[in-house]
């Protein structure tokens, strides 16, 4: 990138990064890659999927606060938000941005870090938004509230065992397999019932067409006859 970049020492990371790293790990059963401070960058935070499963994260310095008021909560807890982001998209790589399964996988490593290191009334799933569902904005197949309603169901269920992150991630992809079979399997259903519907209707309609056009055609003959009988009375 052509950009200076600063790695973050054990020792000396900025107090926001320090103290959202404080007791992560322990808490979302996982492993947060090592973490990179970006100068100027234009994005918050960035991790690759494709760089392989050591890459590190990497945060704009402005996002952490670097440059601003690194000793307030507030910054401690945005940067961990951006950092528990980035770590659910080294554990879901390609193709799923951010789907249904991305925002379980957000989900879950929220509620396991709720309140570290903040106060009660911040808890980490606050700062899971529609951003982390919006692949499913035009999706006919799946609607943003039902991704987030999947994912919150799923993601309430393993976060409370002792399963590693990597081993919720398995889970996680696992079940949207299935949840995407379910779902294409009830639309493929309902398309079918839509069109026997419509074929049942344009059956009905083409019935009434033919039944209308009978009377009318019995009628025509039954006036032809009576008027026929009336024009031999006369003669």
């Amino acid at each position: 990138m052509g950009m200076v970049r600063q790695m973050i020492q054990q020792d000396t990371p900025p107090a926001a990064v320090a103290k959202a790293l404080a007791g992560l790990d322990e808490a979302i059963k996982g492993t947060v890659p090592p973490i990179w401070i970006e100068p100027m960058a234009k994005w918050a935070g960035y991790c690759s999927w494709s760089d392989g499963f050591e890459s590190e994260i990497r945060l704009s310095d402005t996002a952490c606060g670097a440059r601003f008021d690194p000793d307030s909560a507030a910054m401690a807890r945005t940067t961990r938000a951006i950092i528990l982001h980035e770590y659910a998209h080294r554990l879901m790589p390609a193709g799923y941005g951010h789907n249904g399964a991305f925002a379980a996988m957000r989900l879950v490593l929220a509620l396991r870090a709720t309140n570290l290191p903040d106060a009660p009334e911040h808890p980490d799933w606050w700062s899971v938004k529609l951003y982390d569902v919006q692949d499913h904005m035009n999706d006919s197949l799946i609607t943003m509230p039902q991704a987030l309603a999947w994912a919150w169901a799923i993601a309430t269920e393993l976060s409370v065992t002792a399963a590693t992150a990597d081993e919720c991630a398995v889970a996680i992809k696992n079940r949207w397999t299935k949840y995407l079979d379910a779902q294409a399997h009830r639309a493929a259903h309902k398309a079918q019932q839509q069109t026997q519907q419509k074929q049942l209707e344009t059956g009905n309609a083409q019935a009434a067409r033919t039944h209308r056009n009978d009377k009318l055609f019995l009628a025509f003959f039954g006036l032809t006859g009576w008027l026929g009988a009336f024009l031999a009375l006369h003669h």
